[in-house]
Order: structure tokens, then sequence, then C-alpha cells
């Protein structure tokens, strides 16, 4: 269905579209299909459905420094679960080849050292990545004041196809605007199995944030 979930880390310039004299509800609309436009992998199937305004409140949550952190963590997360599995073989493997000492033993036994040496680094490195982007989010939130207005959430319900171009699906997205509708501070998929789905972005702000 999407490319990816969370999409806008940066702001989207809308800048181009009508104002004035468009309505809140109806530039709503046309910043839904704007960044739809931009997410989905078939925009051909794109069907509105409904679309909503809300005020929309500074939280930790669709801060855009503070989910481009989270997001970075997804990633992290991902990639260092792959390095440990590989990490896990290499150290199987030092132990099998530790007690034989024909020439080749030895140097499956040295090779196994290396590559376990090198997961090792990679691990460490990752782990020193996950605490900067860590770090992003905790001076963030410290920075930012919950509560105060700043812009507009635009619920938006439409359907589109799945990625195997099948099925129509009915879904939900979440679109932070600003007060004029003329940036996207991000984009949301409501639910879903994407890793990028936004209860799974905010139980990772929680868990940074001690929440």
């Amino acid at each position: 269905m999407k490319k990816q979930s969370f999409i806008f880390l940066i702001f989207l310039s809308l800048a181009l579209l009508p104002a004035c004299t468009v309505s809140k509800e109806n530039k709503a609309k046309q910043v839904a299909r704007t960044a739809m436009n931009q997410i989905l992998v078939d925009f051909e199937s794109y069907q509105p459905v409904k679309t909503t305004v809300d005020s929309a409140f500074v939280s930790v949550y669709t801060d855009p420094v503070i989910t481009e952190a989270a997001h970075e963590l997804t990633d992290l997360a991902a990639k260092r679960k792959d390095v440990d599995a590989d990490y896990d073989f290499a150290r199987q493997s030092v132990s099998i080849w530790q007690d034989h000492w024909d020439a080749y033993s030895r140097e499956q036994h040295n090779q196994a050292i290396s590559e376990l040496n090198e997961f090792r680094s990679q691990l460490n490195d990752i782990d020193e990545d996950m605490a900067e982007q860590k770090e992003i989010i905790r001076n963030r939130a410290k920075e930012i004041k919950e509560g105060a207005f700043y812009g507009w959430t635009i619920h938006h319900r439409f359907r589109c196809k799945t990625a195997d171009g099948e099925t129509l699906t009915l879904n939900d997205a979440i679109i932070v605007a600003d007060s004029l509708m003329e940036n996207i501070y991000g984009v949301f998929i409501v639910e879903g199995d994407d890793k990028y789905e936004f209860d799974k972005l905010k139980r990772i702000i929680d868990n940074v944030l001690d929440r």
C-alpha cells in the first residue's frame, strides 16, 4: 500500500496549493491528497473517503526531530537483530573449532574469531548510534512545550490497493500541518503491520522517555 508509513521528517511545502479563498476543510482534503500522492505506491487506486480537521498541539509524538530519531531507532533495532544473529553464529563457530588443531581447523577457528570480533564491533557501533538517537529524543523533549497550538491535525480515511496490487483496503492516516496548511510536519498511518505505524513509534518514544 505505502512506501513507508511515517514519511515527512522534513517539511513538505504545500505553498502552491490555492490559499485564502479555500475553506479549511477543502484545503485539508487537498493537503491529504498531496500527501497520499507522495507516499502511496499505487496512487491510481487512491480513493478519499473522509477528511476532518482538528487543532494540532505540540507533542513529543508528532515533533519532527523526535519522530525522526524514533524512526532511526526502529531501523537500528532491526539492523542490530540481524547482526546479533550473525554474532551468535560466529560465537558457535569459535566453540566448534577451538578443540581441533589440524591446519584446516586452526584456519577455521581463526576466521571465526575474526568474524566474531567484527560483529562485536558492529554491535558496539549500533549501540552507540542508538544511544545517540535516544539522547536526541530526551534533549528535544526537554525543549518543547507540549500542549501549545501549532497547526492542524488532518484525519484522513482513504482506500487504496495493497502492495500486491490485488486488494482494495480501507486505511486511516494522520497528517500534521502548520497553521496555514503550507507545510506538513508528519504523516502517520494509524494502524497496520508496518514498522513505522504510529502506535509502534509511540511505544519507542515512551520507552526512551520512561513514560
